[in-house]
């Protein structure tokens, strides 16, 4: 066998035990350590500038996007947390991926949640990639699915992707660091931003307006 024959055997070996962990939960039967709360709430609002009425009041419910604010853990972790996750992460530096970078997130809202509920999840790694190359490096993509559920009903899924990577060699700069322009960062373009782009595109400005009070709402 060439030496590029055993790399490549290798790396199909590294994504079949990578690939083994595809459905294997990262967390079982977790639960909030708070009900959802009108402090933590108000708190988050202010954070975003969000005066929206609906977020207070007898009848208030809490911003959609803080789904994922219920189910963190914080310093001390959450109970209910797999093995897996950390077994595949620990697989993952051993065959050199010893970076890691938060890439997206995808949120599915169900069910609006409300002070008082009480928040569980189930977390699964849902996906890994086959080996891809970034500007940042060579890696893997690993996709989690959590799901949220509030009074025994589901409230909404959350989707966290993360690269773990080899960071790739850094070039040494041909001119002095000084004298070297600074790139513009790459958009980031995901489901709520595609319309803006497209535009763009097109040397168009569009932004969206909400149907309701008439409010711009700039990506």
């Amino acid at each position: 066998m060439t030496v590029d024959g055993t790399a490549a055997a290798a790396e199909a070996e590294l994504l079949r035990r990578l690939r083994a962990f595809e459905g294997r939960p990262a967390a079982t039967a977790g639960r909030a350590k708070d009900p959802v709360n009108e402090p933590m709430i108000r708190h988050w609002c202010e954070a975003m500038g969000d005066t929206n009425p609906a977020y207070t009041g007898p009848e208030a419910i809490a911003p959609p996007t803080m789904l994922q604010a219920w189910t963190m853990g914080g310093l001390s972790g959450h109970t209910g947390r797999s093995t897996a996750y950390d077994e595949l992460l620990a697989l993952l530096d051993g065959a050199g991926c010893t970076s890691v970078v938060a890439t997206d997130c995808e949120q599915e809202y169900l069910r609006p949640l409300r002070p008082g509920d009480t928040v569980t999840f189930d977390a699964v790694i849902e996906s890994v990639s086959p080996r891809k190359t970034t500007k940042l490096g060579t890696g893997h993509f690993v996709t989690t699915r959590m799901d949220v559920h509030a009074g025994g009903e589901l409230a909404g899924t959350h989707r966290f992707r993360i690269l773990k990577y080899a960071p790739a060699a850094r070039r040494p700069p041909s001119q002095p660091e000084s004298a070297v322009k600074p790139q513009r960062p790459r958009p980031v373009i995901n489901r709520d931003t595609q319309g803006f782009w497209d535009g763009i595109r097109e040397h168009k400005l569009l932004i969206q307006r909400c149907t309701a009070c008439a409010t711009l709402r700039f990506p």
